[in-house]
């Protein structure tokens, strides 16, 4: 059996420590950025790595990394836990300290705020809702997302002109949520589109019939031409004010 050569052992111990200590600082110096820009979860969660680095190190010369560590780590479930408690999610702001209390089981803070947070939610008890109302919260605001979703396609489609597609949209988001109003708006602005269209082709329509009765009237004219302009004579000494109308009573004649 080789034996081992304590020098080497010992060097290559302190080359480890000394690497779990510079990602120790390098950890906290991180959490930190996090913390101020307010991403609280992600800091909370990289102190917590720390303190495990420092469980690592046995603590020895690593003091105020750890102190470091925990005054950030409880700043951080701290925030989280109260803006859980301003939604009035109070098992969420609970549990923020139970998460603090596995790193710190001594913290005067995280057992103040849990406290506070179980007594405040027993005093809201009687106006809260079920937590069978509360599991269906996810649900709820997915589909109200869905429904959301439904109508800017509608909108968009109607924006496109592609009427049908939009309609099929809108209808389904008002099938999801008869109350979403928006879906009733531009299906509403689609109908008046569609009403719109068909009043322009009626209108092209009747334009289009009296060029045909114009036309056939003209091509009737120019058969019986000679004896139209037999007629105009007479027509230019009556100084009607009616011309076309004359022409054709002389035409029919």
């Amino acid at each position: 059996m080789a034996q081992i050569d304590p020098v080497k052992a010992a060097e290559e111990e302190a080359l480890r420590r000394q690497e779990t200590t510079l990602l120790l600082k390098a950890n906290i110096a991180k959490a930190q950025g996090l913390q101020n820009e307010g991403d609280y979860e992600a800091a909370a969660l990289l102190y917590e790595e720390s303190t495990r680095l420092v469980d690592r190190l046995g603590g020895v010369n690593v003091e105020a990394e750890y102190r470091a560590a925990i005054e950030g780590l409880t700043q951080s479930r701290l925030a989280l836990s109260q803006a859980s408690f301003e939604q009035r999610d109070f098992p969420a702001a609970a549990n923020q300290m139970d998460k603090l209390l596995k790193f710190d089981p001594k913290s005067a803070t995280a057992r103040d705020q849990k406290a506070y947070v179980l007594a405040t939610e027993k005093e809201h008890e009687p106006y809260m809702p079920s937590q069978d109302v509360v599991d269906k919260l996810p649900a709820y605001r997915a589909k109200k997302v869905e429904v959301s979703a439904l109508i800017q396609d509608g909108k968009m489609l109607y924006e496109m002109r592609l009427l049908d597609e939009a309609k099929k949209k809108l209808r389904q988001a008002i099938e999801m949520d008869p109350a979403a109003k928006p879906a009733y708006y531009y299906l509403s602005l689609i109908q008046e589109a569609e009403y719109g269209d068909e009043a322009r082709k009626r209108d092209a329509m009747q334009k289009e019939r009296l060029v045909e009765v114009e036309r056939s009237w003209n091509e009737g004219c120019r058969s019986r031409a000679p004896r139209c302009r037999s007629r105009i004579p007479i027509f230019a000494r009556t100084r009607s004010t009616q011309p076309v109308a004359v022409v054709r009573q002389f035409c029919a004649s």
